[in-house]
């Protein structure tokens, strides 16, 4: 699902939930948007807040503030009703194929294989870079699917490898 600030064009995608204690966030890329600010869905709602941020480091952000529940989008692009259930999360190993990516801008596409793990991503907005990233060949995303799910399909749901921070 879409991303963005209220009254901005900066546009990324939901990833997938994450749970520190009693606290469940929503897990996005790290360059998407900036420690405190508020996040909305695409039709306007309020998503809630980036509330910790370790970009360039690690290329996250967790938004807290919301309801967010264990799935992840699967649909072809505008598809916010197909979902799959996340069952829990897996390695990703170099030469293995078959893993799936879902994003705002793209949908969902499962023909990803891992082709390294010393990739890096600069980003341009913030002129730095992230590096030891998992590469991964298979049809591109777009601009607008950062921060969407990279997942391995697993009984009828899906097991999160991590999230797509650029193509």
């Amino acid at each position: 699902s879409k991303l963005g600030m209220p009254g901005g064009d900066h546009v990324c995608s939901t990833g997938y939930l994450a749970r520190s204690g009693a606290t469940t966030y929503m897990v996005t890329a790290g360059h998407c948007f900036v420690l405190g600010w508020t996040v909305n869905t695409g039709g306007g709602l309020v998503e809630g807040t980036v509330a910790a941020r370790d970009y360039p480091t690690r290329e996250g952000e967790l938004i807290s503030g919301g309801s967010y529940s264990p799935e992840i989008y699967s649909g072809a692009k505008g598809d916010d009703n197909s979902v799959l259930v996340i069952y829990g999360a897996k390695q990703a190993y170099v030469g293995q194929s078959g893993y799936c990516r879902t994003g705002w801008a793209s949908g969902n596409t499962c023909d990803w294989t891992v082709g390294g793990t010393s990739a890096s991503f600069c980003s341009g907005l913030y002129s730095s870079c992230t590096d030891n990233l998992y590469a991964f060949s298979g049809t591109t995303s777009a601009g607008g699917d950062s921060g969407g799910p990279i997942y391995y399909p697993y009984h009828s749901g899906a097991l999160i490898v991590g999230g797509i921070v650029g193509y």
